[in-house]
Parts: structure tokens; sequence; C-alpha cells
């Protein structure tokens, strides 16, 4: 709710969320932990829709052991991992 901030801060705010938007964008090299977590599944669709927005992955290491993501979480992933055109290496682990 942007009602609270004047016109300049709101502007800050916005050049600040491109500009990391941007820089995540250019993240080569990723590494996740969610290991004996219960993930919602909104939160496993989340997680797809974010890796595919990073062009530049070239290498993913993701620990998911022993949580719960679902059929449909499962898939979205997979279906995120495999848009990856520059992914190169992936250590993906899924056992539990």
């Amino acid at each position: 709710a942007l009602h609270f901030y004047d016109a300049a801060t709101a502007f800050r705010l916005a050049g600040a969320a491109r500009q990391l938007h941007r820089t995540l964008r250019q993240l080569t090299k990723v590494s996740i932990t969610l290991r004996r977590k219960r993930l919602h599944p909104d939160s496993a669709a989340s997680l797809a829709q974010s890796l595919v927005s990073l062009d530049s992955l070239r290498s993913l290491k993701a620990d998911i052991s022993f949580s719960s993501l679902g059929q449909d979480g499962a898939h979205e992933l997979s279906q995120a991992i495999g848009s990856l055109t520059n992914l190169r290496h992936m250590d993906l682990s899924l056992s539990g």
C-alpha cells in the first residue's frame, strides 16, 4: 500500500526494485536448501516461477530432501528446471 509514501519515496522504491530484478536475472549460480520443509503448493509454484526468471543461471544446487512438494509441485519444479537453457550443472536432491 503505497498511500503511506510520498511520491519521491515511491519512485526510489520502484527504482530499487527494478535494479534488484535486473541483478537477480544475472545470477549464474544458485544454491537452495529446503530440507525437511513443508512446502505449500503455492510456495512450490513460486519457487518454480522464480527459477524460470533466472535466465543466466548456469549452476543449480537444490536440496529439497524430505520436503513435501506434492505431485504438482514436483511437476512445476521440473518444468522450470527444464526451461533453463543456460543451465550446465545441476545437483538436485529429492530423496525422502
